[in-house]
């Protein structure tokens, strides 16, 4: 209101303060979309079922939300290393992945580890994840180990070491790439350096205890992912053998083997699967 000042016999103007507020505008539908689809996302190398930045994303679905919310929670997702894990006491496949996507899968000889491009002939492995976090990978009694530098790539030992078996599985996180690409693969590291850098052409480990980035591209990568699978048949049929009876054998094909059964190899007999011996 106005005043009069008696002292100097001025009128007094009182401050007049004008205030007022922009709300930001709600989520785009290509944000919504995006969301949407990066929540779909699930399972192995991608944020888990109770990971923060995936409950966000999905209540701001559900919600609604601002612009900026939703950006930062998309960036969040795809930044996420909370990630599904494979659980400890199960089998699974390893493949290693590049920028072309083709696959190329771990196998054992029961000597030495190397990669095929038949899923048929990969090794399943179990794998026990340790109190420090860290995985150790068991077949028919070899375990894979960290491959030094000076050592032969043969990846294998034969009994349980903490300090030659124990790797550690993360996501995978590259310069020059986005998140998003490399959602759903792993690096598998030692407590120093990448466990394994893997020539793509060649189709083969390269072993190089320094190395500090991880590749993926059309000739080398350090990505892998894991499949789910049945334990072995090895394990799933041990002390299962063969015997003297009459009984015909069958080769998987179902055609009758009638010669000597070359060891090792898988066979049925009596309707049940049994390795030779």
């Amino acid at each position: 209101m106005f005043g009069y000042d008696f002292a100097d016999s001025t009128y007094v103007m009182p401050e007049l303060k004008v205030g007022y507020s922009l709300k930001e505008p709600e989520a785009t539908a290509q944000q919504k979309k995006e969301a949407i689809q990066l929540l779909a996302k699930t399972g192995l190398g991608c944020p888990s079922a109770d990971s923060k930045a995936r409950l966000r994303l999905a209540e701001l679905v559900e919600k609604g939300g601002t612009i900026s919310e939703f950006d930062r929670a998309i960036e969040n997702f795809k930044n996420d290393t909370e990630v599904e894990k494979p659980i400890s006491g199960d089998y699974y496949l390893i493949s290693a992945v590049g920028w072309t996507g083709r696959k190329q899968y771990v196998f054992c000889d029961g000597e030495k580890v190397g990669l095929t491009l038949d899923e048929e002939q990969a090794t399943p492995f179990k794998i026990d994840i340790h109190e420090d976090g860290s995985f150790s990978f068991e077949t028919e009694g070899k375990f894979l180990k960290q491959l030094k530098q000076s050592s032969l790539v043969n990846g294998l030992s034969s009994a349980y070491v903490s300090a030659d078996n124990d790797l550690f599985v993360e996501r995978l996180i590259l310069e020059g790439h986005s998140l998003e690409e490399t959602m759903g693969y792993f690096s598998i590291r030692d407590a120093n350096a990448l466990y394994a850098l893997v020539d793509v052409r060649e189709g083969s480990f390269m072993t190089n205890s320094t190395l500090e980035l991880a590749y993926f591209d059309e000739d080398w990568t350090n990505g892998f992912v894991f499949t789910k699978t049945d334990a072995p048949i090895h394990d799933a049929i041990r002390g299962i053998a063969v015997d003297a009876a009459n009984e015909p054998v069958f080769d998987l094909q179902g055609r009758r083997v009638t010669g000597t059964l070359k060891r090792g190899q898988l066979y049925v007999k009596g309707g049940r699967k049994f390795v030779a011996k």
